[in-house]
């Protein structure tokens, strides 16, 4: 993957790894004339480019923006991240979070049903898989944009072929901030354990790995009066071993730089999106491995407060740290995972 120009975007990153059913789409949902050029470009899927996503993305962006005006809802405004060299999956997945948020805006203001989003994630991540996940969400906020009578339809434009998938995800998380402001039902320090919950998972997986590793850490101990800031810090730590870890593994994955550090007002919706941006990234260390089934997201947590959160991301960047050492004394441990010389 070539390098790509820094992008700013805002705290709100990433995906949603909740894997769902095929399902129909909604009653009255709208199948405008984009809609069916959708169809078309997607069944000759090898020409996508992360030009015709960032069109539809910021298609999408119009769209949200005529329903945020409808509802009296602000424009966000938030703290800024640097963002470096995003790859097709970590777009995905940022795509995928997006999907969510805006079935979650539509459920709420409507009263109707929650749709699932219907598309499997893939091995291989391509533009054009990314671009199917943008246009269902595409299609969810035009749903709602006709049921709050809103006939103001926009236009799409023509693509920029310099566009890059860094572009991409930086257009998506704008979005994604956006809707952080509009759903009345944020996500919990529960969600954010659960997406904690899985990165451990993986972490321990990827541990299998190596013969010698230390498997079985001791759980820190907790801290009470942490705060969702708090969390969020440590996260951008466990991706900063994540990086380190591509980078023996010659692997390339996004790289962030806070461009404000002050993290006081952060809340639970930012430190999800960012835990789900580390599931992601070890989601696509795991699928570069030898092929075995990921594991299963835990259960929901009964009570749970950021310190419990804090807590656990302590006990996830004790196994990152003995996954990065591992790495780094054998770097070749993928091709050797996959029985390549």
């Amino acid at each position: 993957m070539q390098n790509f120009p820094p992008k700013r975007c805002g705290i709100f990153i990433v995906m949603c790894l909740i894997c769902v059913s095929v399902s129909t789409p909604a009653v009255g949902e709208i199948h405008s004339e984009s809609s069916q050029l959708v169809s078309e470009i997607v069944n000759s899927s090898q020409e996508i480019l992360p030009a015709n996503v960032l069109t539809r993305v910021e298609l999408l962006r119009k769209d949200l923006d005529d329903i945020r005006f409808e509802m009296g809802r602000p424009k966000n405004m938030k703290i800024e991240m640097v963002v470096l060299n995003a790859a097709p999956h970590e777009v995905y997945f940022q795509a995928r979070s997006l999907y969510r948020k805006a079935d979650r805006l539509v459920v709420e203001v409507t009263g109707g049903e929650s749709v699932p989003i219907g598309i499997t994630t893939p091995q291989n991540i391509q533009p054009a898989h990314v671009f199917q996940v943008v246009n269902a969400a595409l299609e969810r906020l035009r749903f709602l944009k006709e049921r709050l009578g809103v006939t103001l339809m926009n236009s799409e434009a023509l693509p920029n072929l310099s566009a890059t998938p860094s572009d991409v995800f930086f257009s998506i998380g704008l979005a994604n901030q956006q809707l952080n402001v509009m759903v009345n039902q944020h996500f919990s320090p529960r969600d954010v354990s659960r997406q904690v919950s899985l990165a451990l998972l993986y972490t321990q997986r990827l541990l299998e790995q190596f013969p010698l590793a230390i498997r079985d850490f001791p759980m820190p101990p907790s801290e009470r009066g942490r705060r969702p800031g708090d969390v969020f810090m440590q996260l951008i730590d466990c991706h900063v071993i994540l990086s380190q870890i591509a980078q023996y593994s010659k692997l390339k994955i996004l790289q962030l730089r806070l461009k404000n550090p002050d993290t006081t007002n952060i809340q639970p919706n930012e430190v999800y999106d960012l835990a789900s941006l580390v599931v992601s990234e070890l989601a696509y260390l795991y699928s570069k491995g030898p092929q075995m089934d990921p594991p299963q997201k835990p259960a929901p947590p009964g009570l749970t407060l950021p310190s419990h959160v804090y807590q656990q991301v302590k006990s996830l960047l004790l196994y990152l740290k003995e996954l990065e050492r591992q790495v780094k004394s054998k770097p070749q441990w993928l091709q050797s995972s996959q029985g390549t010389p």
